[in-house]
This record gives C-alpha cells, structure tokens and sequence, in this order.
C-alpha cells in the first residue's frame, strides 16, 4: 500500500512548504516537473502528488494518460503564486472548476 505525499513545485515555493514539514520535490520547469511526476508513478510508494498547476498545465498526453489509468498515486494540482492575486469570484470560478473535474459534475458556489 502506498502511503505518503509529496509537493512538486517550484523553488520559490517549496520553501514555505518544507517549513510545513512536508516532502518537496523542485523543479524548475514544467518539463523537469513532469519528468518528477513521471518517476514517483512509475516507481514510488508515494500516495498523493500535489503538483503545481502551473507545471500540470504543460503535462504531455503521454503523462496525462499513465494519470488516468494509474489508480495511485493520486496526482493533484494546487493555485501557484499568481492565485494570491485573484479577486473571490475568480477564486470561486477556480473551485467549482476543480470539483466538476474531480466529480463530473457542476455545482453552483453562492457566498
């Protein structure tokens, strides 16, 4: 059973993550992320990958592929810096648009 988690980011970030004490690995663009992602399914006992959504934007179809048939780990992708700036209504458009992709469905976020 896979168990555990790692941050795939970029070095700017990784910092504040390591201060959560969480497992980071850097990558200083998309394709080195994807060669990190790339490695941690096909040979890790890692069980959730939270990728940066700004390197997950540029993941091959090759890569997407090996994502959706592979049953773990669970690869998920996290707001980076240019999230701090948006203003709640982009922010609530972001998390309807993540939960439609997770469960398929679209659900109406009101404050």
């Amino acid at each position: 059973m896979r168990s555990g988690m790692v941050v795939v980011t970029d070095p700017e970030l990784a910092v504040g993550f390591r201060l959560a004490g969480v497992e980071v690995a850097e990558a200083a663009s998309p394709a080195e992320a994807e060669e990190i992602v790339q490695r941690i399914v096909l040979g890790s006992d890692v069980g959730l990958v939270a990728v940066s959504e700004e390197f997950q934007r540029h993941f091959g179809e090759g890569l997407r592929q090996l994502l959706r048939e592979a049953a773990v780990p669970l690869v998920v992708p996290f707001p980076g810096k240019e999230a701090y700036s948006w203003k709640v209504e982009d922010r609530l458009g972001y998390v309807a648009d993540l939960i439609r992709s997770a469960i398929g469905y679209h659900i109406k976020l009101t404050r």
